[in-house]
């Protein structure tokens, strides 16, 4: 985080921000059509590289060659390789609709229309039946026309040591850590606040910044890249939980976040605190649509998502936390989160599905890296209606939100903790069902 005084802060977004989002946002359509020339001819030569090798004249009188190279390396062609790879699986996504479907091609047709379209060669499909050729290129049209490079704003810059330097204080007292940034012959010393979470950890800074400027706190925020070697951890929390070997299975939810299989609970209670929240949030659609005022354009309402979002990011970091630390898993077996609270509204319950579902992911992904904790995402459907005991399933056996008792063997348990039994059964069934 950068307390930079507002004169700093007006001077970068004014100068180097605007000139990143201005040379990126012109770079964006002649990448575009770069990648399709090279759809079109498969020659090596014409393949988009990583990195810029000259810059066009016309660019180095819009912005300085440094920040011409470093959009186009950082953030341009980034955002076209995910746009390639999101072509690439919406249409895998249409190849597999028509093998499952009444009359699906035979087995080589399929598999050389998989392998055409792993290997990007839409616009060149030699030895394809015409219809097929035909129509492989008309999805490519489709989607590629549909998958945009996004607009390149002024609020987010990626910066290496050309212009972007750490530095050690001099004479201030008030903070240690200066980032010096410079730009069109000028530059301005900001102090950087350090994060408790990345200073504790041994690593390497690398040359890499990112700095963007958070509308919401209406501050400028730099984010330095660190390679960290896990192996001491994970080798150190291995040793510890080999003799236990212990899987854990959880159940998602917003009275507890996180119940495990053994019943024990982590997590607030967060269910009150949405309801007022998505109360707020209805209030404000109402207003915008008797004004005719697109939604997203109302800094209260993003205000509430983005608080909503921190809230949940916050409690799910902290819930798998406690399960790490009281629980000592070798792995951890969740649900496909599918949430759907009926006290919230139809919105406010999908924000929390996908919130919910990434923060658990990326939280997840990070403890595998961090201490080699394993995990794997079963199918949740009807665990919460299935006993955990002889496996009878009805919707009358969860009488109340709380509690489970089976109508078959009269098993009584927290409705919870028998869906995250279940949960945890589910981590032996076949990957097909799951």
């Amino acid at each position: 985080m950068l307390p930079a005084n507002k004169g700093k802060s007006e001077w970068l977004r004014s100068g180097l921000f605007h000139d990143y989002a201005a040379v990126a946002n012109a770079l964006a359509p002649d990448l575009d059509a770069q990648w399709l020339r090279f759809f079109s001819s498969q020659d090596k030569g014409d393949r988009p590289m990583p990195l810029m090798s000259s810059v066009h004249p016309d660019l180095k009188d819009l912005v300085t060659t440094t920040v011409t190279q470093q959009a186009y390396a950082n953030s341009v062609y980034p955002a076209s390789v995910s746009k390639v790879g999101n072509v690439v699986n919406d249409i895998r996504i249409e190849i597999n609709a028509i093998r499952a479907g009444d009359n699906p091609p035979d087995a080589d047709l399929l598999k050389q229309l998989y392998y055409i379209n792993k290997s990007r060669k839409w616009l060149s499909s030699e030895g394809l039946p015409a219809e097929h050729a035909a129509w492989l290129e008309d999805r490519f049209w489709h989607h590629c026309r549909r998958r945009c490079i996004p607009e390149f704003r002024e609020n987010v810059i990626c910066l290496d040591q050309r212009n972007c330097k750490v530095q050690q204080a001099g004479t201030s007292r008030e903070f240690e850590t200066w980032l010096r940034v410079s730009h069109r012959g000028k530059g301005v010393s900001m102090p950087v606040e350090t994060n408790s979470y990345a200073d504790r950890h041994d690593g390497k800074t690398k040359g890499l910044y990112r700095i963007r400027f958070n509308q919401h706190k209406h501050r400028l925020e730099v984010d330095f890249i660190k390679a960290i070697n896990y192996g001491d951890s994970v080798d150190a929390y291995t040793k510890a939980c080999d003799a236990l070997d212990k899987t854990v299975a959880l159940d998602f939810g917003l009275r507890n976040v996180f119940v495990s299989d053994s019943g024990n609970r982590y997590g607030v209670d967060l269910i009150d605190y949405m309801v007022k929240l998505d109360k707020r949030i209805q209030h404000i659609q109402t207003q915008c649509q008797k004004r005719k005022f697109r939604l997203s354009r109302s800094k209260r309402y993003r205000d509430m998502i983005h608080r909503m979002r921190t809230t949940i990011d916050r409690s799910i970091n902290e819930a798998l936390n406690a399960v790490v630390k009281t629980e000592r898993p070798s792995m951890i077996v969740v649900e496909r989160l599918n949430f759907m609270h009926p006290d919230l509204s139809r919105r406010m319950n999908r924000l929390i599905r996908n919130c919910g579902r990434a923060a658990v992911e990326r939280k997840l992904n990070a403890l595998e890296q961090e201490f080699g904790i394993e995990h794997i995402e079963v199918n949740a459907a009807y665990s919460s209606q299935t006993c955990s005991q002889c496996g009878y399933v009805d919707l009358k056996n969860r009488g109340t939100r709380d509690t489970f008792k089976c109508r078959w063997c009269a098993h009584t348990d927290c409705a919870d903790t028998n869906a995250a039994s279940n949960i945890l059964t589910r981590r032996s069934w076949p990957k097909w069902w799951l």
